[in-house]
């Protein structure tokens, strides 16, 4: 069983047009570049959320989505790399850093729902659209932690029963990780030390990206977590 502390609110997960073209989402696969009927999506997001949506907004318009999955940081260098000929028409999850440092790769898009949004969900330039307010979590496996034992703060990731026992994915090449512990260290005094004691506390361990943090957790892998 998976048990999840509510941490802070924070933007976490939005959605970027790279072309023209503002729709769906979607896994890597190239497709033709001259087919119009069909959405290529560079998705930061976890299958088991985006391929429903995927799927449902190919039935509602006939158009063909395909998912180009990876971590925030390799789609955006994939962006840059393909800055004279981009291959992807959209942008889908991830952490607001992500698009704010790739707005000059990004074309204004003028989304027919911006009236019902609130203003600061458009980012500038309507180069990107806010999509969700995630809220940070501590998640734990109930099966290698007692209750009594569980996470409630960050200042409980560092007690020494959790040494090398936390899912966290590689901060340099997550961006969600990398806000994680930006969020840890602010709201544990702004100590830059903070991330060397975390660096520490994971005793060499982690995992490959971001969204299978908590299904290392599931799994028994790892008794903790900290993830949006």
């Amino acid at each position: 069983m998976l048990i999840f502390q509510r941490m802070q609110i924070l933007c976490a997960a939005l959605l970027l047009g790279v072309s023209s073209v503002l729709v769906g989402c979607g896994s890597a696969r190239q497709a033709p570049a001259d087919d119009e009927n069909l959405v290529v999506v560079y998705n930061c997001g976890a299958e088991d959320w985006t391929d429903p949506i995927a799927k449902e907004f190919q039935e509602e318009t006939g158009i063909r989505v395909q998912l180009v999955d990876g971590t925030s940081d390799t789609l955006m260098t994939r962006i840059r790399t393909e800055q004279e000929n981009p291959r992807g028409d959209v942008l889908w999850g991830g952490v607001e850093d992500v698009y704010l440092s790739l707005t000059s790769y990004l074309a204004s898009y003028d989304c027919p729902e911006e009236g019902a949004l609130r203003s600061d969900y458009v980012g500038g330039d309507k180069a990107f659209y806010l999509m969700t307010e995630d809220p940070y979590v501590l998640a734990y496996n109930t099966d290698l932690v007692d209750a009594e034992d569980a996470p409630t703060g960050w200042s409980d990731l560092f007690k020494s029963r959790f040494r090398g026992r936390i899912a966290l994915a590689d901060p340099t090449k997550s961006l969600v990780s990398y806000d994680v512990l930006m969020t840890m260290m602010d709201v544990l005094g702004g100590d830059n030390a903070m991330i060397s004691r975390m660096e520490d506390q994971l005793d060499g361990h982690m995992v490959s990206a971001s969204v299978e943090q908590v299904k290392a957790v599931v799994s028994g892998a790892y008794a903790v977590t900290a993830t949006a």
